[in-house]
């Protein structure tokens, strides 16, 4: 279930990232996008308010090390992808804009697709690939899905489609391009905390 990001900036703290705009407002374009990015800048600063610069930052999975924008639907009003930990295989958060909020979506790591489905992946057998999509409301919708179901001391795999199980053929009719395609994806555009700290100190 999404989570509404509502919390007040403190006050009462020095934090080195008060003042830098992580995302400029832009008056071409239209309100809804620039109070997307107000409230995203007050959240990046909310975030960042106990960060503490370590020279092995990026190993810590609980570090804020990067952020970026993205739109997943293309409407103008882009998401919030916050990442921590190492920028390979790092776990990621995404913040959805949502009628004047900003609402949690994800956890976890992803890749984006040429084709715009957002892969992840967990270790297992076909290492368990799962594609799905973003929708505007902060959802995401799975739209390839292998689960693996333990019984007893066996498992078995189920392949589904749009959320309806399908045959292992038919998954891997589509999955197997996609699968290719992943470990040809990109990792979300992400600027490195450590650059902006070191700039504000």
């Amino acid at each position: 279930m999404n989570s509404t990001v509502n919390d007040n900036i403190s006050d009462e703290k020095t934090n080195y990232f008060v003042k830098y705009n992580f995302f400029t407002e832009d008056a071409s374009k239209s309100n809804e996008y620039n109070k997307a990015i107000k409230l995203y800048n007050d959240y990046m600063i909310k975030k960042l308010e106990n960060w503490s610069y370590k020279d092995d930052f990026c190993y810590d999975d609980d570090v804020v090390t990067g952020y970026c924008l993205y739109d997943f639907e293309n409407d103008g009003i882009p998401e919030l992808l916050v990442r921590y930990g190492s920028p390979i295989l790092a776990e990621a958060e995404v913040y959805t804009y949502v009628n004047g909020d900003i609402v949690h979506s994800w956890v976890g790591d992803m890749c984006i697709l040429k084709n715009g489905m957002i892969g992840y992946r967990r270790v297992g057998t076909y290492h368990r690939y799962t594609f799905c999509k973003h929708n505007a409301d902060g959802t995401f919708s799975n739209v390839l899905k292998l689960e693996e179901v333990h019984m007893g001391k066996e498992t078995e795999n189920e392949f589904y489609i749009d959320e309806v199980q399908v045959s292992k053929e038919e998954y891997f009719s589509i999955a197997d391009k996609w699968i290719e395609e992943y470990e040809e994806s990109y990792y979300p555009p992400y600027k490195q905390i450590e650059e902006v700290y070191k700039m504000l100190i």
